[in-house]
């Protein structure tokens, strides 16, 4: 079966996943934020809430939480949100809002 637009019956194949992903990392070296999440996750939520209030701009992967292949980079946290902040994987949305409010004057 060749995948159409990356997606096999409605999956992202894991090449367009992992190309998807590597993007996403360098524009978080730009100075844009990458955030990992599922639409009902109040800590998601909290973090593009966040970034919303304070004008970060930020790029949204929604994360299929049944096989959660998107999250294949991070081995042992597979937990939404899982943010990129200048091309560095940070978990946890306590965690990912204080890095963004230590550097949001310098980085954005």
């Amino acid at each position: 079966v060749s995948p159409v637009g990356g997606y096999v019956y409605g999956v992202k194949s894991m090449e367009a996943t992992h190309h998807a992903h590597e993007e996403l990392v360098e524009e978080t070296k730009k100075g844009k934020v990458g955030v990992y999440t599922f639409p009902t996750s109040p800590f998601a939520h909290k973090v593009t809430s966040y970034m919303d209030y304070h004008g970060i701009p930020y790029t949204e992967v929604t994360v299929n939480m049944l096989l959660k292949p998107e999250l294949y980079f991070s081995k042992d946290y597979k937990l939404v949100p899982v943010a990129f902040v200048k091309g560095s994987q940070v978990n946890d949305s306590s965690d990912i809002i204080r890095i963004l409010a230590k550097d949001k004057n310098s980085m954005f």
